[in-house]
């Protein structure tokens, strides 16, 4: 996705940060292509689970990943996996009362929805998660 000399790439790899097993991260890459000889990073951000699409919208990248909730690892009785993503490098917890959800027998995925401003690197990267059942279907 291009907007204004800045590029932003999605792609998806092996989770870096501890939570639930076998779970993959997407990767939201944000290129400063100023000078085009020599592109910068200017922000990384990586986000839990599978990558279900992505849309450039007035410079926002939005970013929707599903990740199953039946992958949890073993715990033990006093360790709790809060969810996180991680944006360039620090990891950024999201409260356990911050997931929506639906009171439904189906309710078995994460549903993560991310969003980053392209051209502004002051705005606080966004993300909302919710406990719904799959989807498979983005309307935009």
């Amino acid at each position: 996705m291009r907007h204004r000399g800045r590029f932003a790439a999605a792609v998806s790899g092996l989770s870096r940060i501890r939570r639930w097993y076998s779970s993959p991260d997407t990767h939201i890459v944000v290129y400063d292509l100023t000078d085009i000889l020599n592109p910068q990073i200017a922000k990384e951000i990586v986000v839990p689970g599978h990558f279900m699409g992505a849309r450039l919208i007035e410079g926002i990248v939005y970013l929707i990943t599903t990740q199953y909730s039946y992958d949890f690892v073993y715990l033990d009785e006093d360790e709790l996996i809060v969810p996180k993503i991680m944006v360039d490098g620090d990891v950024k917890e999201i409260p356990i009362d911050d997931v929506n959800y639906i009171d439904s027998p189906d309710s078995s995925a994460f549903t993560n929805i991310v969003s980053v401003n392209i051209n502004d690197d002051s705005k606080e990267v966004d993300s909302k998660m919710f406990l719904i059942g799959n989807s498979q279907i983005l309307y935009v």
